[in-house]
């Protein structure tokens, strides 16, 4: 039971992630600056999502092995969607850069729980 929280979470992360992103892509296509705009959308939605859901940073490993893993076979077929240059980089280029998109991919739950613990210590202060 634990490990389908753990999946649901995830998917619920991935799914505000995509949402955002589309939606963006979608109502501002031709503007020259969409694609960051749908990048940070997607990432403070999955923040607004984790926060609202009170998603632990454990729940979201699935989350980062499925993403790496689909950066990695992507970019090993030949795909461009996720990293355009892989063919001129090392394998090793390539893997880091897959590990910082990971963490990049994950990060909003990470700044949910670093909000909280601001929170609760400025909370704590002030008693």
């Amino acid at each position: 039971m634990k490990y389908l929280n753990y999946l649901v979470s995830s998917f619920y992360i991935f799914i505000a992630w995509l949402s955002a992103y589309w939606l963006v892509q979608y109502f501002g296509a031709g503007f020259s600056a969409v694609e960051g705009y749908s990048i940070v959308s997607g990432w403070w939605a999955a923040a607004y999502i984790s926060s609202k859901l009170s998603i632990k940073v454990r729940q979201i490993y699935p989350l980062a092995f499925i993403y790496f893993v689909f950066f990695f076979l992507h970019t090993i077929s030949g795909g461009t969607w996720l990293y355009r240059d892989a063919n001129s980089t090392s394998t090793l280029a390539t893997l880091t850069i897959g590990i910082v998109q990971t963490v990049f991919v994950v990060s909003p739950v990470f700044f949910n729980k670093a909000v909280d613990f601001v929170t609760d210590y400025i909370k704590k202060k002030e008693k």
